[in-house]
């Protein structure tokens, strides 16, 4: 919501002859901004946790004073205490007062430990005077994605296993004051000579803290009339979401090696908020210097990432691995896929620095996983740039990062690495997930594809095509190159600049999805990777969302007994009742049906080719349905002619009564089916029962269009 401001309004300040000497020390290039001296969190969400613990352990005859100790975990691995809760006395299920504020960042892994104290001495500041009841871990990841906006974890105590210490929950909720942007455009019509420019500063505890510093403008070439460009910046960098915190506004003359200070004028958000047209005087030492104005003013809501995911965003990832033979002999020493040193690699660091975060977001945890560049089993004729590590193409999800690493480490083992390096079938198949998730204002979700590989991309033209039609979907790609080869084509395909032109589709990409990292750089610091590969992410998100104008649903809660102004902060029921990647399901049973029909049509018998695909084939390629079709014909000769065998050394002889070898109808059970499914391919039923088949599959339930007679091989 916009305002615009129409008030005058004085202020007089007489500056502090330390500030000002301070100020007049600066020796800044004049058109350089200043970059704030606290962290800027306007890619981060600020949220509150509130703190309290149940059934803590007492005894009859003493009271408990009960007390947490907040700890983060800094890259090192250290725990450092962050602050602490007051202290509620002869409480043993305490809701604690105080809360802590963290800035909560989707690249950014955060772990929490949270010490339960007895403060037998409450006047005594020391920890080690108290009696530690025990503690709970916690990541910021957990808390913030789950289902009922709280986590709640058992405090544990290794000396007391046997005795329960009771438990420990966190809730959350987002600030509010971060979710406002703030734009503001000042100008003047001064006699100052010179180039000039403004400063934005905010208060803090001592001093002020430079925000904001605009361009330059001459004065000679603008006749005096100075209008700056239009100033954004989140309510949270501007005061930190006080309105009423003094934010400073200083008039500076800039030549190449300094500045000279001209004056200031000091307001609040409030001011701005409340006076139509608002201007006031530039001043210094209680001498009006020049008045400056606000010609613009907007003061609109934010939306954040965490926004779509408390109202129900599915965010799914896709992965894909590179198993090309520039990735040298996996059972070699020092190989990148070699994973004889405890199971780790380069591609297992990544996959888990980067999976651990993406995999709260998703409410199922299922991760479909493909590889390419490959050779197949059985035989190994098959190379396959899209192939399903769990070897069932149509069914290709496993269960969370650790089904991602037990696949891939399978898959090691199983295939043969070949080439070349392709990226187009990995990322159609992307592409086509999202184009059938059907997206939404009711219906939201976003895909994520991780793909990791090692060196030069063998096709790139065809990949720039499915990256532009990538970028009209809900869809980003992040690409991690391992190894040391030559990446410049990713970083080609991370068009952070000019966008990419797809000659296919004859137009440019609308938005930046792809983002590269090259693995090598963050070999040490897994954590570090983690906020490298995934920090564009959010802001490609909201684009996407902002672009087809799909606002954030509103969070499912239950009201409040007691408040119901603040029903988003009580139970959530958001993520575990999203849905379960059914878009993706629906478009691999639709492909399904292709594939059964296309190997129908080349000759072979859909009873065979519903077998194999049943028992799992890797992906889509007919030469490897015909070579597991004719091995699963071969086993099953050898057990015909050992079952004979057996039959005829054990059995009296006497007249044949034995049905031919084929599958029987399932409503009679008598005679051979002779009939398939049209929807789903199952084979059901004999000509004979046509009339009794219903209109559901026996088989799967599916619904029942039509049946179509087969041919048998």
């Amino acid at each position: 919501m916009g305002c615009a401001l129409c008030k005058k309004q004085t202020n007089k300040v007489k500056l502090a002859p330390i500030i000002q000497q301070e100020v007049q020390e600066i020796e800044e290039v004049a058109y350089l901004p200043i970059t704030a001296l606290e962290e800027d969190l306007d890619l981060k969400s600020i949220v509150e946790l509130n703190i309290s613990c149940q059934n803590l352990p007492c005894d009859s005859s003493k009271k408990i004073n009960p007390m947490v100790v907040f700890f983060t975990q800094n890259e090192s691995g250290d725990w450092l205490e962050d602050t602490r809760t007051e202290i509620q006395k002869g409480n043993q299920n305490p809701a604690f007062i105080s809360s802590v504020k963290v800035s909560y960042s989707f690249e950014k892994q955060m772990h929490f430990k949270l010490e339960v104290y007895d403060m037998k001495y409450p006047s005594d500041e020391s920890l080690r005077s108290q009696i530690l009841l025990g503690c709970s871990f916690f990541n910021i990841h957990e808390i913030v994605c789950s289902s009922e906006m709280a986590v709640t974890k058992d405090i544990e105590n290794l000396s007391m296993k046997s005795k329960s210490m009771g438990t420990l929950t966190i809730r959350f909720e987002e600030s509010s004051s971060k979710n406002f942007l703030v734009k503001m455009k000042w100008g003047m019509t001064s006699n100052i000579k010179g180039n000039i420019c403004i400063r934005l500063s905010r208060a803090s505890d001592k001093d002020f803290v430079p925000i904001y510093q605009s361009e330059t403008l001459s004065s000679f070439l603008t006749k005096g009339v100075l209008a700056w460009h239009t100033i954004e910046m989140s309510m949270n960098k501007l005061c930190r979401g006080d309105e009423s915190r003094p934010i400073r506004l200083e008039l500076l003359r800039a030549d190449l090696k300094k500045q000279e200070f001209l004056g200031l004028c000091i307001f609040t958000l409030a001011e701005l908020k409340s006076t139509v047209n608002f201007q006031t005087f530039i001043t210094n030492n209680e001498k009006v210097i020049s008045q400056i104005m606000l010609k613009e003013f907007v003061f609109e809501e934010r939306i954040s990432f965490l926004d779509y995911v408390f109202g129900g965003c599915e965010i799914s990832l896709i992965v894909g691995i590179d198993f090309t033979k520039s990735n040298g002999d996996p059972s070699a020493s020092g190989t990148l896929h070699n994973l004889d040193s405890g199971d780790l690699n380069e591609y297992t660091h990544a996959l888990k620095a980067v999976g651990d975060i993406l995999q709260y977001y998703d409410s199922d945890k299922k991760i479909p996983v493909y590889g390419f560049g490959a050779k197949l089993p059985p035989n190994f004729d098959v190379i396959s740039h899209c192939f399903a590590l769990n070897g069932n193409f149509f069914d290709p999800e496993v269960n969370g990062v650790d089904g991602v690493l037990d696949s891939y480490k399978s898959a090691v083992a199983s295939v043969k690495f070949h080439g070349p390096t392709i990226f187009n079938e990995i990322t159609t198949i992307a592409n086509d997930f999202a184009a059938n998730a059907n997206v939404s204002q009711k219906t939201q979700q976003y895909f994520i594809l991780l793909i990791l590989t090692d060196g030069i991309i063998n096709d790139l033209e065809s990949t720039i095509d499915e990256v532009v039609r990538g970028s009209e979907l809900p869809l980003s790609i992040i690409i991690v190159g391992v190894g040391k080869e030559d990446f410049s084509a990713m970083q080609q395909l991370d068009a952070d600049g000019e966008p990419l032109y797809s000659k296919k589709y004859q137009k440019r990409a609308i938005r930046d999805i792809v983002q590269f990292v090259p693995f090598s750089k963050f070999n040490d610091n897994p954590m570090t990777l983690a906020r490298e590969v995934l920090f564009e992410v959010p802001n490609q998100f909201l684009s996407y969302m902002k672009m087809h104008d799909i606002k954030p649903n509103q969070p499912q809660v239950e009201e409040s007994k007691y408040n119901k102004s603040y029903a988003r902060t009580q139970t959530s029921k958001v993520l575990s009742s999203r849905s379960n990647n059914s878009s993706t399901s629906s478009l691999l049973e639709k492909m399904k049906s292709q594939f059964i029909n296309d190997l129908s049509q080349i000759g072979y018998s859909r009873h065979n080719i519903l077998e194999v695909i049943d028992k799992g084939i890797s992906c889509m390629n007919a030469q490897l349905a015909g070579e597991l079709i004719t091995i699963a014909k071969s086993s099953k000769s050898v057990k015909k002619s050992a079952l004979k065998k057996s039959s005829a050394a054990s059995s009296p002889k006497g007249p044949n009564t034995n049905f031919e070898n084929s599958p029987r109808c399932m409503l009679c059970h008598q005679n051979p089916i002779e009939l398939y499914v049209k929807d789903c391919g199952h084979e059901i039923a004999c000509l004979q029962c046509i009339n009794l088949i219903g209109n559901k599959c026996p088989i799967c339930s599916s619904r029942v269009t039509k049946c179509i007679q087969k041919f048998s091989n």
